[in-house]
Protein backbone atom coordinates (compact mmCIF):
# COMPACT_ATOMS: atom_id res chain seq x y z
CA UNK A 1 0.00 0.00 0.00
CA UNK A 2 2.77 2.19 0.57
CA UNK A 3 4.42 1.64 -2.67
CA UNK A 4 0.65 2.40 -4.27
CA UNK A 5 0.03 5.56 -2.47
CA UNK A 6 3.47 6.81 -3.77
CA UNK A 7 3.82 5.46 -7.01
CA UNK A 8 0.26 4.69 -8.32
CA UNK A 9 -1.75 7.28 -7.08
CA UNK A 10 0.80 10.04 -7.95
CA UNK A 11 0.36 9.07 -11.17
CA UNK A 12 -3.25 8.64 -11.60
CA UNK A 13 -3.67 12.03 -9.89
CA UNK A 14 -1.09 13.69 -11.64
CA UNK A 15 -2.05 17.46 -12.86
CA UNK A 16 -5.94 17.09 -11.37
CA UNK A 17 -5.15 20.68 -9.19
CA UNK A 18 -5.64 22.99 -11.96
CA UNK A 19 -8.21 20.20 -13.68
CA UNK A 20 -11.97 20.47 -14.41
CA UNK A 21 -13.15 16.45 -13.78
CA UNK A 22 -16.70 15.42 -15.00
CA UNK A 23 -18.50 13.01 -13.13
CA UNK A 24 -17.48 10.01 -15.99
CA UNK A 25 -14.16 10.91 -15.37
CA UNK A 26 -14.24 10.56 -11.43
CA UNK A 27 -16.14 6.88 -12.24
CA UNK A 28 -13.40 5.90 -14.35
CA UNK A 29 -10.70 7.09 -11.89
CA UNK A 30 -12.60 5.22 -9.44
CA UNK A 31 -13.32 2.05 -10.96
CA UNK A 32 -9.52 1.56 -11.39
CA UNK A 33 -8.74 2.71 -7.54
CA UNK A 34 -11.45 -0.39 -7.01
CA UNK A 35 -9.37 -2.78 -8.96
CA UNK A 36 -6.10 -1.75 -7.59
CA UNK A 37 -6.88 -2.32 -3.93
CA UNK A 38 -8.45 -6.15 -4.87
CA UNK A 39 -5.61 -6.69 -6.18
CA UNK A 40 -3.20 -5.59 -3.55
CA UNK A 41 -5.52 -7.04 -1.02
CA UNK A 42 -6.34 -10.00 -2.50
CA UNK A 43 -9.61 -9.60 -2.82
CA UNK A 44 -12.04 -11.50 -5.49
CA UNK A 45 -15.43 -9.88 -6.64
CA UNK A 46 -17.34 -12.84 -5.40
CA UNK A 47 -16.06 -11.89 -2.28
CA UNK A 48 -18.64 -9.20 -2.08
CA UNK A 49 -16.38 -6.94 -0.09
CA UNK A 50 -18.11 -3.55 0.23
CA UNK A 51 -16.09 -0.80 -0.77
CA UNK A 52 -16.30 0.81 2.53
CA UNK A 53 -14.42 -2.17 4.50
CA UNK A 54 -12.06 -1.97 1.41
CA UNK A 55 -11.07 1.58 2.18
CA UNK A 56 -10.84 0.87 5.70
CA UNK A 57 -8.68 -1.92 5.70
CA UNK A 58 -5.83 0.00 3.22
CA UNK A 59 -6.09 2.75 5.31
CA UNK A 60 -6.94 5.31 2.30
CA UNK A 61 -9.55 7.14 0.90
CA UNK A 62 -11.99 7.14 -1.92
CA UNK A 63 -10.07 8.88 -5.35
CA UNK A 64 -12.71 11.84 -5.30
CA UNK A 65 -11.69 12.65 -1.76
CA UNK A 66 -8.11 12.97 -3.37
CA UNK A 67 -8.76 14.71 -5.80
CA UNK A 68 -10.39 17.11 -3.69
CA UNK A 69 -7.99 17.53 -1.18
CA UNK A 70 -5.50 17.93 -3.68
CA UNK A 71 -7.49 20.98 -5.60
CA UNK A 72 -8.30 23.07 -2.60
CA UNK A 73 -4.46 22.82 -1.52
CA UNK A 74 -3.76 24.30 -4.65
CA UNK A 75 -6.85 26.29 -4.35
CA UNK A 76 -5.55 27.70 -1.49
CA UNK A 77 -2.09 28.39 -2.65
CA UNK A 78 -3.28 30.13 -5.59
CA UNK A 79 -5.47 32.64 -3.84
CA UNK A 80 -2.42 33.61 -1.52
CA UNK A 81 -0.23 34.20 -4.77
CA UNK A 82 0.28 38.44 -5.79
CA UNK A 83 -2.18 39.66 -7.55
CA UNK A 84 0.37 39.80 -10.93
CA UNK A 85 1.26 35.96 -10.80
CA UNK A 86 -0.35 34.13 -13.90
CA UNK A 87 -2.13 31.59 -12.40
CA UNK A 88 -3.88 33.87 -9.80
CA UNK A 89 -5.09 35.76 -13.01
CA UNK A 90 -6.17 32.94 -14.91
CA UNK A 91 -8.11 31.89 -12.14
CA UNK A 92 -9.96 35.47 -11.67
CA UNK A 93 -9.85 36.41 -15.41
CA UNK A 94 -13.01 36.89 -16.88
CA UNK A 95 -13.72 38.02 -20.81
CA UNK A 96 -13.51 41.49 -21.36
CA UNK A 97 -15.57 41.26 -24.53
CA UNK A 98 -16.76 38.63 -26.88
CA UNK A 99 -18.20 35.27 -25.70
CA UNK A 100 -17.40 31.29 -25.19
CA UNK A 101 -17.55 29.80 -28.67
CA UNK A 102 -19.93 27.26 -29.39
CA UNK A 103 -17.67 23.41 -28.53
CA UNK A 104 -16.46 25.37 -25.37
CA UNK A 105 -16.13 23.18 -21.93
CA UNK A 106 -19.56 22.77 -20.14
CA UNK A 107 -17.91 23.47 -16.97
CA UNK A 108 -14.95 26.50 -16.69
CA UNK A 109 -12.78 25.65 -13.39
CA UNK A 110 -14.33 28.21 -11.27
CA UNK A 111 -17.68 26.36 -11.67
CA UNK A 112 -16.12 23.45 -10.49
CA UNK A 113 -14.25 25.10 -7.43
CA UNK A 114 -17.95 26.39 -6.04
CA UNK A 115 -19.42 23.09 -6.87
CA UNK A 116 -16.50 21.40 -4.58
CA UNK A 117 -16.32 24.20 -2.02
CA UNK A 118 -20.36 23.79 -1.77
CA UNK A 119 -19.72 19.90 -1.28
CA UNK A 120 -17.50 20.68 1.40
CA UNK A 121 -19.56 23.39 3.25
CA UNK A 122 -17.16 25.88 3.03
CA UNK A 123 -18.00 29.55 2.70
CA UNK A 124 -17.06 30.90 -0.59
CA UNK A 125 -17.81 34.42 0.41
CA UNK A 126 -14.99 34.50 3.00
CA UNK A 127 -12.72 32.38 0.73
CA UNK A 128 -9.79 34.91 0.54
CA UNK A 129 -9.79 35.68 4.09
CA UNK A 130 -9.71 32.00 4.92
CA UNK A 131 -7.17 30.94 2.55
CA UNK A 132 -4.68 33.84 3.29
CA UNK A 133 -3.65 32.27 6.60
CA UNK A 134 -2.53 28.97 5.93
CA UNK A 135 -3.33 27.14 9.26
CA UNK A 136 -6.44 28.36 9.12
CA UNK A 137 -7.00 27.12 5.77
CA UNK A 138 -5.91 23.58 6.20
CA UNK A 139 -8.17 23.50 9.31
CA UNK A 140 -11.27 24.52 7.17
CA UNK A 141 -9.73 22.36 4.24
CA UNK A 142 -9.31 19.22 7.00
CA UNK A 143 -13.30 19.56 7.93
CA UNK A 144 -14.22 20.00 5.11
CA UNK A 145 -12.76 16.50 3.84
CA UNK A 146 -14.31 14.56 6.45
CA UNK A 147 -18.09 15.79 5.49
CA UNK A 148 -17.30 15.07 2.04
CA UNK A 149 -16.00 11.58 3.31
CA UNK A 150 -18.90 10.63 5.45
CA UNK A 151 -21.62 11.62 2.93
CA UNK A 152 -19.56 9.96 0.78
CA UNK A 153 -19.72 6.65 3.07
CA UNK A 154 -23.25 7.25 4.55
CA UNK A 155 -24.49 6.85 0.42
CA UNK A 156 -22.33 3.94 -0.33
CA UNK A 157 -24.14 2.04 2.51
CA UNK A 158 -27.62 3.01 1.51
CA UNK A 159 -26.56 1.92 -1.83
CA UNK A 160 -25.59 -1.33 -0.45
CA UNK A 161 -28.40 -1.85 1.39
CA UNK A 162 -30.86 -1.22 -0.88
CA UNK A 163 -29.09 -3.98 -3.12
CA UNK A 164 -29.44 -6.39 -0.37
CA UNK A 165 -33.35 -5.54 0.24
CA UNK A 166 -33.51 -5.86 -3.77
CA UNK A 167 -31.81 -9.25 -3.61
CA UNK A 168 -33.82 -10.60 -0.82
CA UNK A 169 -37.31 -9.29 -1.70
CA UNK A 170 -39.55 -12.04 -2.74
CA UNK A 171 -40.16 -13.04 -6.69
CA UNK A 172 -43.54 -12.36 -7.88
CA UNK A 173 -45.31 -14.00 -10.81
CA UNK A 174 -46.45 -17.30 -12.53
CA UNK A 175 -45.67 -20.42 -10.91
CA UNK A 176 -44.47 -23.74 -11.59
CA UNK A 177 -47.24 -26.44 -10.92
CA UNK A 178 -44.42 -29.10 -10.81
CA UNK A 179 -41.24 -27.28 -8.69
CA UNK A 180 -43.22 -24.35 -7.53
CA UNK A 181 -40.40 -22.12 -9.73
CA UNK A 182 -41.25 -18.55 -9.85
CA UNK A 183 -40.86 -17.11 -13.37
CA UNK A 184 -40.51 -13.75 -14.36
CA UNK A 185 -42.86 -14.30 -17.24
CA UNK A 186 -45.44 -16.06 -18.86
CA UNK A 187 -42.92 -17.00 -21.29
CA UNK A 188 -40.51 -18.28 -18.85
CA UNK A 189 -42.77 -19.96 -17.57
CA UNK A 190 -43.88 -21.79 -20.80
CA UNK A 191 -39.75 -21.82 -21.40
CA UNK A 192 -39.67 -23.50 -17.76
CA UNK A 193 -42.22 -26.14 -18.48
CA UNK A 194 -40.04 -27.88 -21.17
CA UNK A 195 -37.67 -29.06 -18.70
CA UNK A 196 -40.03 -31.57 -17.47
CA UNK A 197 -41.51 -33.09 -20.88
CA UNK A 198 -40.19 -37.06 -20.64
CA UNK A 199 -37.05 -37.05 -22.54
CA UNK A 200 -37.23 -39.58 -25.66
CA UNK A 201 -35.06 -42.69 -25.48
CA UNK A 202 -32.31 -42.48 -28.35
CA UNK A 203 -32.98 -45.29 -30.72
Amino acid sequence: MAVYKAVCVSVLLYGCEGRTSYRRHIKALEAFHIRSLQAVLGIRWWQKVPHTEMFSKAAITPVEHLLVQRQLRWLGHVIRMSSNRLPRRMLYGELSDGQRTANRPKKRFMDHVKAILLRCSIDLSNLEVAAADRDEWRAICEEGLDKLKNNWISASEKRHASRRAASVKPKTGPQCPHCSRVCASAFGLRSHLRSHLPKRADT
